[in-house]
């Protein structure tokens, strides 16, 4: 992944291998990911979706830590909602 990541130009063999990345299935799961999948997509049809590949689930992961685990507020002020809006 750190050849992928630090070359400076795409080449085909960095593409593959974050393509191929992105398609690992998830073997585990665990009470982060279940947190973070509730918080975020509570009952929402697509929540499983969230939960099937390594990448998603590394994704998830990140968020949890950077705002889940800094919000004290059980969700009612977390900054993560105004963080996406600011980003799209």
């Amino acid at each position: 992944f750190w050849v992928a990541h630090d070359s400076q130009v795409s080449s085909p063999a960095s593409t593959e291998v974050w393509s191929e990345y992105a398609k690992l299935p998830a073997q585990l799961s665990n009470r982060r990911l279940e947190t973070a999948a509730t918080r975020l997509f509570g009952n929402d049809s697509r929540r499983p979706e969230f939960l099937k590949t390594v990448a998603h689930q590394q994704g998830l992961l990140q968020i949890y830590e950077d705002f889940c685990m800094q919000d004290n507020s059980d969700c009612a002020q977390c900054p993560f909602p105004e963080q996406m809006r600011k980003w799209s």
